[in-house]
């Protein structure tokens, strides 16, 4: 965020965020008539890792889907599972691969701030 008011005086304010994430792909098969949770871990097999929203996609049998209620699959990015909404039925057959970002124990991150009147 960044501001500047060029009246009499001057206010001028920022801000910066870095937040570096681990990047996995995980591939899967799915299990008949069980649309979730499945665990998404990290690389070194971690169960409990956050996922970075947004940074996911996730394909059925080489398709891309949606995220969202109306869509096909939810995420709990603060636990990292994933559920598949009733518009995709998972089966025994079904293949799963979801790419992500996450952050383990030991993520980078960076904040800056500013601010003058």
């Amino acid at each position: 965020a960044a501001g500047y008011n060029t009246s009499n005086y001057t206010n001028l304010s920022a801000a910066a965020s870095v937040v570096r994430g681990v990047f996995k792909s995980v591939n899967f098969q799915g299990l008949e008539g069980v649309q979730g949770p499945y665990r998404l871990t990290g690389n070194e097999n971690e169960e409990f890792v956050i996922i970075l929203a947004g940074t996911e996609r996730v394909y059925i049998n080489g398709q891309l889907v949606q995220r969202g209620e109306d869509g096909d699959y939810i995420i709990d990015y603060g636990l990292g599972e994933i559920y598949f909404t009733n518009n995709l039925l998972i089966k025994d057959e079904t293949r799963i691969v979801v790419e992500y970002e996450y952050i383990d124990q030991n993520f980078n991150r960076t904040l800056v701030a500013a601010q003058g009147e």
